[in-house]
């Protein structure tokens, strides 16, 4: 070392690659323990967050299908006016709004009494809610009864209103005009009868909400709130309630009648 001079002693001690030597040449990486630590650790943050957004997405699907649901009362509100007061009369379960469809995978009286095929200039809501797209909700999972894969895809409509006649405590609010003209269930529901007590009155809701169907489906969950089934309900007064109907409702199919002073009607 006595030949170097003072400049190139300092340059040597300050050179990386003398200074990495001197420590063990470990300058900048990580060992395979730790690169599998912090591995673990990113498995065990995705395994915390990975719920909670599933929960999120879901909650923002449910909150759509209020939306669109709420809209679908505002239909109906302006529709009665406009009517001398009545709500509407149509042909098929799900013919008062929505989409066309050709109802191909159903039996031709199936999907004349679902609605299926009804024109879309002939649904009575379609004049007051113009989207069409209104009608599909985004958590739409089919129905175990005729076997839609989506309901809205299938047969043109996700909300299931109450028709033609009374079921699981509901008075029925639309008209059926294969029904004899004046009878029971050719007439709908006026707003007047309505209003007596329209908080609690139900109009419809998601397609698996009458209680023919099961909690042990994965079809007929389309909406699930900490293992309880929930339905999306729309009332009379345009409210929208995430709904959970009682254990005994399955019991109550044409008993006992509708009752404005219970829960619903």
């Amino acid at each position: 070392m006595s030949g170097l001079t003072r400049a190139s002693r300092d340059t040597h001690a300050m050179d990386p690659a003398n200074h990495a030597s001197r420590h063990g040449d470990k300058a900048g990486g990580f060992t395979l323990i730790e690169l599998l630590v912090v591995i673990a650790i990113i498995a065990i943050l995705a395994g915390m967050l990975l719920p909670a957004l599933s929960r999120a997405k879901s909650k923002a699907m449910a909150v759509k299908c209020q939306s669109n649901e709420h809209q679908i009362g505002l239909g109906f509100m302006m529709y009665a006016p406009d009517n001398q007061d009545w709500y509407p009369q149509h042909y098929g379960w799900l013919g008062y709004g929505g989409r066309q469809r050709s109802g191909a995978k159903l039996e031709g009286s199936l999907a004349f009494a679902l609605g299926v095929t009804q024109a879309e200039d002939s649904r009575p809501i379609n004049k007051y809610v113009q989207n069409k797209d209104v009608f599909a909700c985004p958590s739409d999972k089919g129905d175990t009864v005729y076997g839609a894969k989506n309901n809205f895809l299938d047969y043109g409509n996700s909300y299931n209103a109450q028709f033609s006649h009374d079921s699981f405590r509901v008075r029925h609010v639309l008209g059926n005009l294969i029904e004899a003209k004046n009878s029971y269930g050719w007439t709908p529901i006026k707003a007047s009868e309505i209003a007596l007590s329209a908080v609690n009155k139900i109009l419809l809701g998601d397609n698996p909400w009458h209680a023919n169907r099961t909690d042990n489906n994965p079809k007929d969950l389309w909406h699930n709130y900490k293992g309880q089934r929930r339905e999306n309900m729309l009332f009379g007064d345009g409210h929208v309630e995430f709904y959970r109907f009682p254990r005994e409702m399955p019991e109550w199919i044409w008993s006992p009648p509708p009752d404005r002073n219970f829960r619903w009607w």
